[in-house]
């Protein structure tokens, strides 16, 4: 296997390209036997995915490389409102494979993640989104402060998740038509750098022991929160 090909083996990831996705999926191993195997074979033939049948048990895809969008295109593409989540150096594939299936199941127009110290696209990531990642637009950049800034050009609030005096919750914050949620990474959260850049710090308020909530978990709430108050229409999912 070529070092920029993906290979995954969960049939529910699978069978969610065959559906929306099938020209990310260069090739397909079945093996074994049953209807599920049944059915992901009739969905490759109506996709004209290339398969390759096996004796052994198991289920393979070989996948194209991850299309990451163009910022300046995506930016573009973007509807009057639009929400955006941003990772400050997220590094775990299954928090970023979940943060991906919740965005994508919610209509969010797109992540953005930095080039460096940071997760990307990979096998776990597809996993964890049970393919959702595929109809997600996620933009790679150089720089989260010089992209933030640009953010706020086109016209979003920028909205960080951090604890502190001037962290709120959710409700109290605004209504806006264009918002960027800052997440930060799992260890050390958002980068002092980019919590200045924030016009509104929030937190999920938090009535039990336990202190705090997991990124993923925190993203799932905000992102329904902020979601449910736009209702935004979903960007386009990435080109091959």
């Amino acid at each position: 296997m070529a070092s920029h090909e993906l290979e995954i083996t969960s049939a529910g990831a699978i069978e969610h390209l065959l559906v929306h996705r099938p020209a990310q999926i260069r090739k397909l191993i079945v093996g074994g036997r049953g209807p599920r195997r049944e059915n992901i074979l009739e969905l490759a033939r109506r996709a004209g995915v290339a398969v390759e049948e096996k004796n052994q048990e198991g289920l393979r895809a070989l996948l194209n490389p991850y299309p990451y969008a163009d910022l300046d295109r995506w930016l573009s593409e973007l509807p009057a409102k639009a929400l955006v989540v941003v990772l400050d150096h997220l590094e775990d594939p299954q928090n970023f494979g979940a943060i991906c299936r919740t965005a994508e199941a919610l209509g969010v127009n797109g992540a953005i993640i930095p080039k460096d110290r940071s997760v990307e696209v990979t096998a776990g990531v597809y996993h964890a989104s049970v393919g959702g990642v595929a109809n997600l637009p996620i933009v790679k950049v150089t720089n989260l402060s010089a992209t933030i800034k640009r953010l706020r050009d086109e016209g979003f609030w920028i909205v960080g998740t951090a604890l502190g005096e001037k962290s709120t919750a959710p409700a109290q914050v605004p209504d806006f038509d264009r918002v960027a949620l800052v997440l930060g990474s799992e260890y050390s959260g958002m980068s002092e750098k980019l919590v200045d850049k924030c016009d509104w710090q929030v937190n999920v308020p938090l009535v039990g022991t336990v202190p705090s909530l997991n990124v993923s978990a925190a993203a799932a709430i905000l992102l329904f929160e902020f979601s449910k108050r736009l209702s935004v229409p979903p960007s386009a999912p990435p080109q091959q």
